[in-house]
């Protein structure tokens, strides 16, 4: 696979649409100023941005904001309790799950089992590693948009300048602010009612690496697959506890996906004389005006290499995420009939656009090819089949040992033994994100995908 700015535009060849998403048009669709925006959308905007000036919280994505968007996004909605029989059939389910997933992965169980959890849970319980996924491109978006970015309007009088350094330039920032909590709102509750497992995602989400479904969720699933509930809830609690133990033995994840879009966030730089030029062809008397404008991408910076390899980063760890889960869980679910049935459908379901694209696309901006996700759960089964399930496992002691874009395009390769000496990691630098930006001053150009 090449990294190419332009392979991001491009079709799979499993027909999947991976046209990239816009997250600023997404941002200003969300909270009414996008197609199909009422004055209901707008009011509520308003409302938000009133509560957000007299707020003491100055974080680049308010949390209250985001909560306040949820309950309106799921007022009035669904959202089912587990019942008794749900929670036996899970508990069974996890228990043999545990035992079939110790003779698939040297990883151990952490012996917690699975939760269950309503919706609304599932958003409050990983809230927190979203809002810290999400942080760093809402900061940078802000400062490019807000005062310090304004000022570098061409030909602006110094009291311009000054203003938007000053109340005005505070004013715009929250403003962006409410409109990207109102769009992580919005992105969460929607997720919250289609993803499946805390494995969906392949992030670790959930504190303490809990394992846990949304039972209705799977409840909807389940419903018309013609396979039996038992086999359901076994499938998909063994996604979840495999992804669990991975996500234990290999704690430096979440801050390597943080770590990523952080790098994305700081190659964010905005064009202001550009801008300038456009917004002056926008004829005020048009309503459409704007919405064209936005979904146009007028509002889109262009991406920078650095912010390439970033996305390429990313990519290419989900998918060895995603891979490894699905490489275990099929040789843990080898002597159950339905197995295959379910595998597959799980993959037309990402393949046609499951929640962990539709949450990359509209908080990130990133479309996850399905195709990387086959590429990277083949990698594993060979590596399983040549070196046994200990060797593949343990290249997730560190984020150096791991594939690359570049192997999942040449497994052969990277299967010889001089490439992945286990036996070399106690020559590599213990892991810290507070030191990525000096290991990648030389990873501009996209061609580690880690």
């Amino acid at each position: 696979m090449s990294d190419d700015p332009a392979a991001h535009g491009a079709s799979d060849d499993d027909g999947s649409d991976n046209n990239p998403v816009d997250p600023f048009a997404a941002m200003f669709s969300g909270m009414g100023l996008g197609e199909g925006a009422g004055i209901g959308d707008l009011g509520a905007m308003l409302q938000r941005l009133g509560a957000m000036l007299q707020s003491s919280d100055d974080s680049p994505v308010p949390r209250e904001i985001v909560m306040q968007t949820v309950d309106d996004a799921m007022r009035g909605q669904a959202d089912p309790s587990p019942t008794a029989d749900e929670r036996a059939r899970f508990a069974d389910a996890s228990r043999l799950a545990d035992t079939w997933l110790d003779e698939a992965t040297a990883f151990a169980s952490s012996g917690a089992g699975v939760d269950l959890w309503t919706r609304r849970e599932w958003i409050e319980r990983t809230s927190d590693q979203w809002l810290a996924l999400v942080e760093p491109l809402a900061a940078r978006a802000g400062d490019a948009f807000g005062g310090h970015g304004m000022q570098q309007i061409p030909g602006a009088p110094p009291e311009m300048a000054a203003l938007m350094g000053g109340p005005l330039g505070q004013m715009v920032q929250k403003m962006g602010a409410v409109v990207f909590a109102g769009q992580v709102g919005q992105g969460l509750a929607q997720l919250s009612s289609t993803v499946l497992t805390t494995a969906d995602i392949a992030l670790p989400l959930a504190p303490k690496a809990q394992a846990a479904l949304v039972a209705a969720n799977v409840a909807e699933f389940a419903d018309g697959l013609g396979i039996s509930d038992s086999d359901v809830a076994l499938y998909l609690t063994l996604r979840a506890q495999a992804h669990q133990r991975l996500v234990l033995h290999a704690p430096w994840l979440a801050g390597r996906f943080v770590a990523a879009v952080d790098e994305y966030a700081r190659g964010i730089k905005v064009d202001i004389s550009a801008l300038e030029e456009q917004i002056q062809g926008i004829d005020p008397s048009d309503p459409s005006a704007l919405n064209q404008a936005i979904e146009s991408g007028m509002f889109a910076p262009a991406d920078t290499p650095e912010q390439v390899a970033a996305q390429a980063r990313i990519e290419t760890l989900i998918a060895l995420v995603d891979g490894w889960v699905d490489d275990v869980v099929t040789q843990a679910a080898g002597r159950m009939p339905s197995a295959v049935a379910l595998r597959e459908t799980l993959q037309r379901r990402r393949a046609t656009g499951g929640p962990a694209e539709q949450t990359f696309s509209a908080l990130v901006g990133l479309e996850l090819r399905p195709r990387r996700l086959r590429e990277a759960s083949a990698l594993w089964q060979q590596l399983r089949e040549k070196r046994g399930t200990q060797a593949r496992d343990e290249l997730w002691a560190h984020p150096d040992l791991l594939p690359t874009s570049d192997d999942l395009d040449d497994p052969d390769t990277f299967l010889t033994p001089s490439n992945f000496d286990i036996s070399e990691l106690e020559n590599l630098a213990p892991f810290d994100e507070s030191n990525r930006d000096s290991s990648r001053e030389d990873d501009t150009d996209g061609t580690s995908a880690n």
